[in-house]
């Protein structure tokens, strides 16, 4: 996407499917920008794209083509938290299928986000717009939690006229862009009632990876080239830290030559290994 000369306009967010594919797994993927489909896209409710996940394994043993009921998760940013929220659910979520592990590549915990310092730089400013990874995950967390939050909590209505005409045509980084410049020529795009936040700290713990011990292994691939890229260090090192208090069984992979765009290539044949072993 970031490369010079590269055509490819919207991120399926697959890493290394081919060759998964050439190496004779079954592969079933969740729609990483949820544009077109019915509803908003849950963007980040890592609970949510873990169910998502789960019940697409399900869906792929219904159809005859050799899947199995042991299963791994991989996954990058949005997708790195559901993989870390795929071996946190329910005994009723997987059923008859057995997960034997999740690779987080640079996972996206919103919960972690929320509680470190810095968050507020990322709402923006008198003078730059907010992130826009973090406006759509606001949007999204209205959609995942209807009765308690609103858009009016966190958005102007110019925000809201963003979010609300760009969530099922604009992939995050369009998305972002159209943020920026809406920023630029009509004025700021977010104000947050503060007398909510109770309410959306509840609904980030619920959405996010961390509520439980995960059932299985985990292996976190660590992007730590820029401090503060889209997930920065502190919120991957923060849900390490919270896996570890949980008791959980986590292994840590850090890649100080790669940052959040550039990990996913770097990091995949380290990750396909680690879960080829689970398996075994």
């Amino acid at each position: 996407y970031f490369a010079p000369g590269s055509t490819t306009q919207i991120d399926y967010g697959i890493p290394g499917l081919q060759t998964f594919i050439d190496d004779d797994w079954v592969v079933v993927a969740t729609d990483y920008q949820g544009l077109g489909t019915p509803g908003i896209h849950q963007y980040t409710v890592n609970r949510t794209n873990a169910i998502d996940a789960v019940t697409i394994v399900h869906a792929v043993n219904e159809m005859q083509v050799g899947a199995g009921s042991r299963f791994g998760v991989i996954g990058w940013s949005q997708g790195g938290g559901t993989a870390a929220a795929a071996v946190e659910l329910d005994a009723a979520d997987y059923g008859d299928l057995e997960i034997v592990g999740a690779a987080c590549m640079s996972p996206g915990v919103p919960i972690i986000g929320l509680k470190l310092p810095g968050l507020g730089s990322e709402l923006g400013g008198s003078d730059i717009p907010p992130d826009g990874h973090l406006f759509m995950i606001l949007g999204a967390m209205v959609t995942a939690f209807p009765d308690t939050l609103s858009l009016d909590d966190v958005y102007t209505a110019v925000g809201k006229r963003v979010f609300e005409q760009g969530w099922n045509v604009q992939a995050v980084h369009h998305l972002s862009d159209t943020l920026g410049r809406a920023y630029k020529h009509e004025g700021q795009v977010m104000a947050v009632d503060t007398t909510k936040l109770g309410a959306w700290m509840a609904a980030f713990t619920e959405a996010s990876a961390t509520l439980s011990k995960p059932i299985a292994p985990v292996l976190v691939l660590s992007d730590e080239q820029d401090p503060n890229g889209p997930c920065p260090i502190t919120w991957q090192r923060g849900y390490v830290d919270a896996v570890k208090a949980l008791g959980g069984d986590i292994t840590v992979k850090s890649y100080p030559n790669d940052d959040h765009f550039s990990l996913p290539q770097s990091c995949v044949a380290e990750a396909k290994e680690w879960l080829t072993a689970r398996f075994s």
